[in-house]
């Protein structure tokens, strides 16, 4: 029932490597948007996965997915963003966060809007609400396209129906990739 943070310091590197259990939220704070530390990620590591059930809020910075595929870096509900633009989840490797999971992506007004970074990875979560100005990113430098598979999906309070939703019919898309909901 506690809360635990993970504060960089404005951007220092930091590398978890251990596991998260317990019932208690955890914050997570890395580079705020107004400095050259923007980008640095907290990343999450490590061979055995994340057992939390409180919630995970990435409030500031970016906090980087690379646990081994198939193994939970989040294995609650998750809210990103808080503090601007910079604010994301970024995945390096596939199937990082628990299928029955909610990701909820959040505007912070003039500082801008949280974003998903699939980075050509692929993932499958229960529910995705995404505030406006809010967007998923599919695809890594290297061209691979990802694909966030969903059971229900609202965009800027707006509950999308079943299919699949691209680039070329959603503006909160950016890449080749795609946003499957698939009830």
């Amino acid at each position: 029932g506690h809360t635990i943070t993970f504060d960089s310091g404005d951007g220092n590197p930091l590398c978890y490597l251990g596991t998260i259990s317990g019932t208690g939220n955890v914050v997570l704070l890395m580079g705020p948007s107004y400095t050259g530390f923007k980008d640095a990620p907290l990343r999450l590591a490590g061979d055995k996965p994340n057992t939390t059930t409180g919630k995970v809020i990435a409030r500031k910075g970016r906090v980087q997915l690379e646990k081994p595929e198939g193994v939970d870096a989040i294995s609650g509900d998750v809210i990103v963003g808080g503090q601007g633009f910079n604010d994301c989840l970024h995945w390096i490797n596939s199937n990082q966060i628990k299928d029955t999971a909610t990701i909820t992506v959040i505007n912070a007004g003039n500082s801008g809007g949280a974003y998903l970074s699939l980075n050509g990875c692929s993932e499958i979560v229960a529910v995705l609400v995404m505030a406006a100005n809010t967007t998923v990113k599919t695809d890594s430098a290297e061209g691979k396209s990802g694909v966030l598979t969903v059971k229900s999906l609202t965009v800027n309070n707006v509950k999308k129906p079943a299919g699949t939703y691209t680039a070329t019919t959603e503006k909160w898309i950016d890449g080749k990739g795609q946003v499957v909901v698939a009830p």
